[in-house]
């Protein structure tokens, strides 16, 4: 049992690392393109604009 329950969390600690691994280089991309251009927009049902 307890074999098991290391497993599992290995498993979680496994998963979350590649996690961070994919989203690291997205927020890091999304850094710089905020402040090249100074702007931030949300995308949804419409486009907004707003000043940083």
């Amino acid at each position: 049992m307890k074999k098991a329950k290391r497993k599992n969390i290995e498993e979680k600690e496994s998963m979350q690392n590649k996690l961070d691994q994919a989203y690291n280089p997205i927020k890091e991309m999304a850094t710089k393109a905020v402040e090249t251009t100074g702007k931030v927009r949300i995308l949804g049902n419409s486009t907004t604009e707003t000043n940083k």
